[in-house]
């Protein structure tokens, strides 16, 4: 009886949906704008695909990150919007519906994002700079949204197969556009869609240092790949990917990019070679030499010209873009004692330093009226959320790094070294990005947030696991045993 009844209900929604469908596509038809006609039905196919599968959404969002310059439909919604739009209200109905159980949304980083979300209302309220300071919020609710989404969507396959395989290939579809705008010399790659002089090429994405970013976060997910593939033909193919990637971050001339890179691949090689028997570290040490000359041989000198300018101390007096980034810093130095511990307002660093003296001499714009980020997303916090809103940001961070540490150590103890070497790339790629925070003024980076979710996966997936291979069907990366990608995939 109460499944007849069900039925009746599904059919009769099914009606609803069916005339309203074609109410609204009529209704286009009717006006000037009928080529939308078509929009209502392929909402309703969009919305029931993303009902079956919500992780597909989530997907769709990593990949279009590195196409933030063409991914606008409108001045007002871009397709990560949509998405992410689409998917808070699937997942709300679908946890209220108990589809999802709502324990999946259980993290040990919740305590510290609350305590961080609280100084920051605290400070937006007490601010000056409303519109900035609320406007600001809006970014760190939808910050919380991302985690939540990873939480609740990644599955333990989805973790070690289906993200590394769509970050591999958004970013390096967009690292070979770059290359080819390059070499092409192709306007639409470049900054404003114009060539510039110094040849700064941002590729998809709106600005060069962020795309570099986004392919050094790459890499460690890259080389585990290679280490962990057994065919040679998919190393070899793996491996041009990676040269193909570096070579990107090169043509961006992103100095704070070369520098993380080196340093990446520092740790990892220092890694490797503490692994290796003694027989194989002369060989090891003698690729690494052959790779590091013939990246040096083909690399333009204007890069190496670029990169001499971060250690000249000349350089940051005679070179604009240097100087400006130091008066950033002493801005920031001149700042912070006005609002120590709870900040001006979320996001106002951008206000405060139009106040200072500095802001006629190396942030003045037309557009930005001395506006400027602080190319630092630590200062950006310090500046905008105190001192108290910088503890609870780091504190998120250092959470994060024990689970991916904690989870590293508890596959290794019961054998499953192929998880243990994809959370050391994860947590590698954290510490990239943690890096270029340095230099960058984005401190709620989707990839750092989703990043953030996937250390406390990693450790839920690590006291799951039971077997010591990855493929096994009763282990982490089994489908049989994937419990949450069963609950994901159940039918309406």
């Amino acid at each position: 009886m109460d499944h007849t009844r069900v039925s009746a209900t599904w059919k009769l929604h099914e009606l609803v949906i069916s005339a309203l469908v074609i109410l609204a596509s009529v209704y286009f038809l009717t006006t000037p704008y009928y080529a939308l006609s078509i929009v209502p039905g392929l909402g309703v196919i969009l919305i029931y695909i993303l009902w079956r599968w919500p992780q597909a959404a989530l997907y769709g969002i990593v990949f279009s990150l590195p196409y933030s310059s063409y991914s606008a439909i409108s001045e007002y919604f871009t397709v990560t919007q949509i998405f992410g739009g689409v998917l808070i209200l699937i997942l709300a109905a679908k946890i209220i519906l108990n589809r999802i159980p709502i324990e999946k949304l259980g993290a040990n980083l919740w305590k510290w994002a609350f305590f961080f979300l609280v100084i920051s209302f605290f400070s937006a309220y007490l601010s000056h700079y409303k519109e900035t300071s609320y406007g600001n919020l809006k970014n760190i609710l939808i910050a919380f949204t991302i985690i939540a989404f990873t939480l609740t969507l990644i599955s333990s396959r989805g973790m070690s197969r289906t993200l590394p395989a769509i970050l591999t290939i958004s970013i390096t579809i967009s690292s070979v556009l770059l290359t080819i705008g390059s070499i092409f010399e192709i306007s639409y790659f470049y900054i404003g869609a114009a060539l510039p002089e110094d040849n700064r090429i941002s590729g998809t994405s709106e600005d060069p240092n962020e795309m570099a970013s986004m392919i050094v976060f790459l890499l460690p997910l890259l080389i585990h790949m290679i280490s962990r593939a057994e065919k040679g033909s998919h190393k070899i193919f793996l491996s041009i990917l990676l040269v193909t990637n570096v070579a990107a971050v090169i043509l961006t001339y992103s100095r704070s990019a070369g520098l993380i890179m080196a340093i990446m691949f520092a740790v990892i090689l220092a890694r490797k070679v503490r692994n290796l028997r003694a027989s194989q570290i002369g060989f090891g040490l003698t690729l690494a030499a052959g790779i590091l000359a013939g990246t040096v041989i083909l690399t333009p000198g204007t890069y190496w010209e670029r990169q001499k300018t971060v250690f000249y101390s000349g350089s940051y007096i005679e070179d604009g873009s240097l100087a400006g980034r130091l008066s950033f810093i002493l801005a920031a130095r001149d700042v912070f004692p006005q609002n120590p511990f709870i900040g001006a307002g979320p996001g106002t660093y951008r206000d405060k330093y139009a106040e200072t003296v500095y802001a006629p001499q190396f942030g003045y714009d037309e557009n930005k009226q001395g506006r400027e980020a602080a190319h630092n997303a630590y200062l950006e916090i310090l500046i905008g959320q105190g001192l108290l809103g910088l503890l609870f940001y780091v504190l998120l961070i250092w959470v994060s790094w024990k689970n991916f540490t904690k989870a590293r150590k508890m596959y290794m103890a019961k054998g499953n070294a192929e998880f243990a070497s994809l959370t050391q790339a994860y947590r590698l790629s954290l510490f990239t990005l943690l890096l270029f925070f340095l230099f960058l003024s984005i401190p709620y980076d989707k990839y750092f947030l989703m990043t953030l979710a996937l250390s406390q996966l990693a450790l839920r997936y690590a006291q799951q696991d039971s077997g010591p291979t990855l493929g096994d069907a009763n282990g982490p990366g089994g489908e049989k045993g994937d419990h949450h990608e069963i609950l994901l995939e159940s039918s309406p």
